[in-house]
């Protein structure tokens, strides 16, 4: 299989999460043949503190979607992850598109909220 080379948009503060991010881009790469992937490190937003690979938002634009409910890709996504589920991962934040859904659109790096928990409130 060619290698893909989709644009990756990259967010990450060093770290733990640092040395993590490549391999949840090629599982993510290998299992979904993107043509767009944005991964961000967004444990600074959580007690978990910068860097630390602990949250994760991500946006996965694939044909592999199309014809499937949320749930179903969700689903992809989770399985493209389990090692990394099963390990430093703690919470996943998730878009996936289609190609058609993406279209037009200038941003494509998923907002998420602080988190309130870990003693923030």
């Amino acid at each position: 299989m060619p290698e893909n080379d989709c644009p990756v948009d990259l967010h990450v503060r060093g770290g733990p999460g640092e040395a993590l991010a490549p391999t949840m881009v090629a599982h993510l790469k290998d299992a979904l043949d993107p043509v767009h992937l944005t991964l961000s490190d967004e444990s600074h937003k959580h007690s978990a503190g910068p860097g630390a690979g602990t949250h994760w938002s991500v946006t996965v634009v694939s044909a592999a979607f199309s014809g499937r409910r949320s749930v179903q890709r969700h689903q992809a996504i989770y399985r493209a992850l389990s090692a990394e589920l099963a390990g430093i991962v703690h919470a996943l934040a998730i878009e996936a598109l289609t190609p058609e859904e993406a279209e037009g659109r200038d941003d494509l790096r998923l907002a998420t909220p602080a988190c309130m928990g870990g003693g923030k409130a």
